[in-house]
């Protein structure tokens, strides 16, 4: 899991249930009590595919689009933090570059994707920035099992960042979080990032 260290939560994310989950800390281990959560609440799916096709295809697991950007542009017409998306992106090598401009939307590479050469990765920068739908635990951005060059955040309004067994493997700033809203979380769990760089709030 990873540590929320603006309280006394321990944070943890449940890919069985989709969801961050914060625990607490005074319960015993055998019964931990999920006191607050953030997940995506019966998320709609969409899929990518190097051999699909953004003409063509219709989102779905046999007729998946070609491109991530078209994925989430498609599923920001009608995310919000009662209609998530999850965009399931299939084993490749994908050069674009993505940007995010409402949320409530993630990014999932298949279980196996970091496994020698069956990866998920995108060459590219990744740039979020949300100027919608502000809620600090419904609003996510979540990326889990790719491998990314870099990922920036410059949203201006509240939301939450997920970044979850994910390389980053960029020169320079791999990581930076400049958002301008009133309060953003970024979380990393089991991530290999070398360079982080982050926005000090007064």
């Amino acid at each position: 899991g990873f540590v929320d260290t603006g309280s006394t939560m321990t944070m943890e994310y449940s890919s069985t249930l989709n969801r961050i989950q914060a625990i607490d800390p005074v319960a015993s281990t055998n019964s931990l009590a999920y006191v607050s959560e953030v997940r995506f609440r019966d998320a709609n799916e969409l899929y990518v595919s190097a051999n699909g096709s953004d003409t063509t295809g219709n989102c779905s697991a046999n007729a998946p689009y070609a491109t991530i950007q078209y994925a989430i542009t498609q599923a920001e017409l009608t995310a919000t933090t009662t209609n998530p998306f999850v965009i399931y992106i299939s084993p490749g090598i994908y050069t674009e570059n993505l940007t995010f401009v409402k949320g409530c939307v993630a990014l999932q590479a298949p279980i196996n994707a970091q496994d020698k050469n069956t990866v998920t990765q995108i060459v590219g920068t990744i740039n979020i920035a949300v100027n919608a739908n502000a809620d600090l635990f419904n609003n996510q951005v979540i990326f889990s099992g790719l491998q990314m060059t870099s990922v920036t955040d410059t949203s201006v309004v509240n939301h939450t960042l997920l970044i979850q067994d994910c390389k980053l493997f960029g020169t320079g700033r791999q990581l930076y979080v400049n958002s301008t809203s009133a309060d953003q979380r970024t979380y990393l769990n089991n991530c290999d990032i070398s360079s982080v760089w982050y926005r000090d709030w007064e």
